[in-house]
């Protein structure tokens, strides 16, 4: 930031300029010309004192430590102010720091009624703890001092963050976290993730990730301002090992260490609004922290992209600074923080400057320009990794704006390498200029978290991506690509290689800017000519999202086929491997009618042994009607070549090309869909996400979409049981068992494979759970939820409430959908993991894939096709038996709003709803001891027959319970419920299990459903939570130990459910440790054992919040206690003798 000499000398300038400027209405009115002007207007003005001692406040963080701030405060007679904040390490420090620092703000904003604090931030000035390089903990502290700031009895409220560089990353970092109190941000220069400072794609950057830890490291040695704070000193070291160790790691992978500092991860999080500034000649933060980011921002937000290096706007050359910068955050403050109409609403979402000092408007950042494709040329070309090979190409622009990809399939002969692309301009007088560059490393073609080695000597697709650009070209100039091996700015991998480019099969994408508007704004020198803005700020088109595939041509290696009759047809049943983009091959079977007429094609694809028998069952079903099936295995299973890496986006992939694949066979109509549940549905999601053309529809039964919250670790507890199970038993017994067939049947490409599948250990889900305790990058890129909206197919799916391996979570995925406008068909029903195969669930799939894949006018069971897209999206199944039809059936529209909250307030008597008596209820809570299968029989292949409800009772005195009066009528439940309890603890975290029963009037006790929480992680994500649906942080930086004395409201989500409890009957709430029944579910406790005390009363509502249907009439026949079904007949809810009868 420049000091504040430059500051006076900006403000008298922008004081002239306003009053020039002030007589327009708007913000973004078309100037003479026909440009739009960029001019704030109705700005707030001084009306109090500056403010020129602060009052030292010092604010405790979640740990501990202690945070300093300077809290500058003007005297306003009682009237609220908003909060200015900057949380910088660049304070106090008695070599380094810098008192002066960010006094402009307080200059400027306190008089007009702002309240403006300056912060050390933690291991720097005069603040305690250690410096840990946008950890976790630097997050949580800029949310701590956002709600405290926002607390106190002179603030309005509302907080403004500001900065640059590091005191614009620390806002990104804790915006995430979705302080309470958070208003806005005006960030500049600020990283979008500390990976980036680093790496690029894979790439070390030379020295980077050293010199930015041994920068602040400095900052950690200097010596507090006060001498009061001089024990704090030896607080900050303690991270710094840690800091170095990752800044000098080589192998560019997305570490733990840099994905809790990916705040990209996170984006989806943000409430507040943000002003974004960026120099694209900064290379101190570079331009790649506008790609991923600013456009994924979900509120409000504007852009300023300028040429300036690592500056502010105003203090950039004076070629190229601009003199609105101060009334620009004035505006933008003021409308924010004050509520006043200064026009930023009508501000171009993104601002533009060319190399001419001109300015326009486009409508995001990757509207910055739009793609236009430059063909390689034919044949091949090599060069090693110390070399490098040019093409020049004719340019399609003077003006190019925005990033470049090179999407090129490229043979190596090593298992790594690295890429550095640079483009260049060839003048006419052959002079040349580089213009941008880019990197890759091989490895990381498909995932920064999951590098996959290179199949040497395989033309394998890569994508490489530059830096962000603005540039313009001289007349006659032409642009030269170069490909090399690294550069001076980052570290070879050294494996010394040799490339082989298909020319034929790469090109280059450029970005042709967009000038057709115009935008005047007060530069400091003048402007460029700036065009014309007639239609508005255009629209932006779509780049090409390029399937990993870059067009590969899918070969298939059959090594057998047979003969036989299935389901009464004659069908031909062939085998083989398909070979993917990069070499691994993946074993496939077809199984199809044995003629020459094309077929529909149901494809499964899944880790037991789709790829040696695509289902025996389906096969039997569907042949009969024209289907053909094809089975695959993922990578790294059964016969299948490759690593094994739980739903790695390969797998996403290798499912894109496997279905364009089908889609060209002269057996397949073209149109494919995709058949399965568990393991073969989740698949389907994420092949889906790839949008496949030829994919049809898909239908995934038994599903995740969350894996983090709805199986890896239910309530932030870590479920080991789920994934020892597919760890060690799933995977890789069917693969193994296939093999030796395949074996003895000649095939030694699948004894080969199975001998690599050794190496797919270290990424068995049970580690990676065992490592991964809190939510992290790892589980949004393994959940179909992350890129659900690019589902544009019809999907029908079957889910089940009692579901013991993947639950019941999986519903919130239609409301998803429903906000997408995804057409999907859903049937859910109680029962287990088995119901997408039963009968009244199978008939609905028959439809769904005739509709989608075959599309006759007429539907086999009579209905209209017109008529069967037009019926209600779900089906809600009531009381099915094992063997038979749900008792009857209840149609919606959607889902989401298929329930209200009922409020059942809990009471100290044990009671739930009507009167409540005020007071606690307590119980010894020792988690240790109530894990384990209730009965002490072994877990086996008769699960869930052994872990059943009905088998187990709580201990006396280890649990609470509330039980309502009975029923005066019917009433449906349907959806998940919020169980709110207001806790203390002797422990500073206990983990809870909430259930849901029916107390019938015979004394019988009916199992309804369960959820979990580890009380630490209570932590709502305020923007997805519900009166009926807690949703959870579950961040590491979110944890919070509960207390012995002031309570804390914790709410538990109860799984989705339908149930009827019927008059008569009474519900009751059992809240306990967690046991292993009835779900699959073998929790890793808290061991720690503690009195736990649930508090009721007005002061503290504890409550149940119940989800009453809005239109599901029980039929009479089924109504009352003479119309429930008798135990055993509604699938998985057991009974059991009420045990506090």
């Amino acid at each position: 930031m420049s000091n504040t000499h430059d500051m006076r000398r900006s403000t008298v300038l922008l004081s002239c300029l306003v009053l020039l400027l002030s007589v327009l209405p708007a913000a973004a009115q078309p100037s003479g010309d026909g440009a739009l002007v960029f001019a704030p207007a109705g700005l707030s003005v001084d009306q109090y004192d500056v403010v020129t001692t602060p009052e030292v406040v010092e604010v405790e963080a979640h740990d501990g430590v202690v945070l300093h701030t300077r809290v500058y405060r003007p005297d306003t007679g009682g009237v609220a102010t908003p909060v200015i904040l900057v949380h910088s390490p660049y304070y106090n420090g008695l070599l380094l720091g810098d008192d002066t620092r960010s006094l402009d703000l307080v200059e400027f904003f306190t008089p007009k009624g702002y309240t403006v604090v300056l912060s050390d931030l933690r291991g720097t000035g005069n603040s305690g703890g250690c410096g840990e390089q946008d950890g976790p903990n630097q997050a949580k502290d800029f949310a701590t001092l956002v709600e405290h700031f926002a607390d106190q009895p002179w603030s309005s409220g509302k907080v403004g963050s500001y900065g640059k560089s590091y005191d614009a990353e620390t806002q990104h970092a804790g915006a995430v976290l979705d302080p309470r109190g958070l208003e806005t941000m005006v960030s500049v220069a600020g990283i979008a993730g500390l990976y980036d400072v680093a790496y690029f794609d894979g790439v070390p950057l030379a020295l980077n990730g050293v010199l930015s830890a041994t920068a602040y490291e400095l900052y950690d040695l200097d010596v507090p301002g006060d001498v009061g704070a001089m024990p704090r000193r030896f607080e900050r070291h303690t991270c710094q090992p840690e800091n170095f160790a990752n800044g000098a790691d080589p192998r560019g992978d997305m570490t733990d260490y840099w994905a809790e500092r990916e705040f990209r991860a996170g984006v989806d999080d943000i409430t507040a609004s943000m002003l974004m500034v960026t120099g694209l000649q900064d290379f101190t933060v570079s331009p790649i922290n506008l790609d991923g980011w600013f456009d994924e921002i979900p509120t409000f937000r504007r852009a300023i992209i300028g040429q300036w290096p690592h500056k502010y706007p105003y203090d950039a050359a004076d070629p190229i600074a601009r003199d609105d910068w101060y009334d620009t955050v004035h505006a933008w403050f003021d409308h924010e923080l004050m509520g006043l109409d200064t026009g930023i609403t009508e501000w171009p979402e993104v601002q533009v400057q060319d190399e001419d000092n001109a300015w326009r408007a486009v409508d995001s950042f990757r509207g910055m320009g739009s793609e236009v494709e430059l063909p390689l040329g034919e044949g091949t070309v090599t060069f090693g990794e110390d070399g490098e090979w040019s093409v020049d190409l004719p340019t399609p622009s003077r003006h190019l704006s925005g990033q470049a990809y090179l999407d090129a399939v490229i043979a190596l002969d090593r298992p790594d390498g690295h890429f550095a692309v640079r483009l260049d301009e060839v003048r006419s007088s052959g002079q040349t200029r580089q213009l941008v560059r880019g990197y890759l490393s091989a490895v990381h073609r498909e995932s920064l978290l999951n590098p996959i080695p290179v199949t040497p000597g395989h033309p394998t697709p890569y994508r490489i991506r530059t830096y962000p650009f603005d540039v313009t070209l001289d007349e006659g100039s032409t642009l030269r690509l170069t490909v090399s091996g690294s550069d001076s700015a980052t570290l070879p991998a050294g494996t010394g290689y040799t490339a082989t480019v298909d020319l034929s099969r790469s090109v280059l994408r450029v970005p042709v800017a967009d000038d057709r508007c115009g935008l005047a704004v007060a530069t400091r020198e003048a402007a460029g000519p700036t065009a014309g803005c007639p239609d508005g700020v255009p629209v932006s088109t779509a780049w090409t999202d390029v399937p990993r595939s870059f067009g590969h041509d899918t070969t298939a290696r059959v090594i057998g086929t047979s003969v036989e009759t299935i389901g009464g047809v004659d069908a031909v049943r062939e085998w083989g491997y398909l070979t993917m983009r990069d070499g691994v091959e993946l074993a496939f079977e077809v199984v199809r009618p044995d003629d020459d007429q094309p077929h529909p094609t149901l494809f499964t694809y899944d880790g037991y042994a789709a790829g040696a028998d695509p289902d025996a069952g389906y096969a039997e079903r569907y042949l009969p009607d024209g289907y053909a099936l094809l089975g695959v295995n993922l990578r790294g299973t059964s016969c299948s070549g490759g690593t094994f890496d739980f739903f790695q986006p390969a797998e996403a992939h290798d499912g894109y090309e496997v279905v364009e694949w089908a889609a060209a066979q002269p057996w397949s109509t073209g149109r494919v869909g995709m058949i399965g549940k568990s393991y073969p549905g989740i698949t389907q999601l994420f092949v889906a996400e790839t949008q496949p053309p030829h994919l049809a529809a898909i239908s995934p039964g038994h599903y995740y979409a969350d894996v983090y919250r709805d199986i890896a670790n239910p309530g932030g507890i870590t479920n080991y049981a789920f994934a020892a199970l597919w760890s060690f038993i799933s995977q890789p017994g069917p693969g193994v068992l296939a093999a030796p067939g395949e074996s003895l049947a000649g095939d030694a490409t699948c004894l080969a494979n199975q001998r690599h599948h050794a190496t797919n250990a270290p990424d068995n889900p049970l580690l990676q759970a065992e490592t991964h305790p809190h939510e992290v990058m790892l589980h949004a890129e393994r959940s179909p939820l992350t890129h659900a909206d690019r589902i544009d197919v019809p999907v029908y799916q079957a889910l089940s409430w009692q579901d013991e391996q993947l639950m019941s979570r999986n519903t919130h995925f239609l409301a998803t959908l429903d906000e997408l406008g995804v057409p999907y068909r859903a049937v859910l029903s109680n029962g287990d993991h088995g119901t997408y195969r039963e009968g009244p669930q199978m008939a609905e799939l028959d439809r769904f894939l005739e509709a989608h894949l075959v599309a006759p006018e007429v539907l086999a069971d009579g209905t209209l096709l017109e008529d069967y897209l037009a019926e209600p999206s779900v089906s809600v199944f009531w009381e099915q038996g094992e063997t038979t039809a749900p008792r009857w059936v209840t149609e919606l529209d959607g889902w989401g709003d298929q329930a209200v909250a009922h409020v059942e307030p809990l009471s100290a008597d044990g009671g739930l709803g009507g009167t409540t008596v005020a007071g606690s209820t307590s119980w010894l809570h020792n988690a240790a001891g109530t894990q384990g299968i209730a009965d002490g029989t072994t877990l086996g292949s008769d699960y869930q027959t052994v872990t059943t409800w009905d088998r187990y009772s709580p201990p006396p005195g280890t649990f609470a319970a509330f039980t309502s009066l009975p029923y005066t009528e019917d009433v449906a439940l349907l959806g998940s419920a919020s169980a709110d309890l207001w806790l203390t603890a002797t422990a500073p975290n206990v983990d809870l299990q909430v259930t849901l029963t029916e107390v019938r009037a015979d004394g019988t006790e009916v199992f309804v459903n369960q959820g979990w929480l580890r009380a630490s992680q209570r932590q709502l994500d305020r923007a997805r939570s519900t009166a009926l649906l807690p949703v959870h942080t579950h961040r590491e930086a979110d944890v919070a130990p509960l207390s012995m004395t002031e309570p804390s409201l914790v709410r538990v989500e109860v799984l989705p459910f339908g149930h009827v409890v019927r008059e008569g009957s009474r519900l009751r709430m059992w809240v306990e440790a967690p046991t292993a029944v009835p779900q699959l579910e073998g929790f890793q406790l808290d061991p720690t054992p503690a009195r736990v005390t649930i508090h009721s009363g007005a002061d503290f509502p504890s409550a149940l919040v119940l989800p009453v249907a809005v239109s599901a009439p029980v039929p009479q026949v089924y109504a009352g206690q003479a119309g429930q079904p008798a135990c055993g007949v509604s699938q998985r809810n057991h009974c059991r003798t009420d045990p506090l009868a």
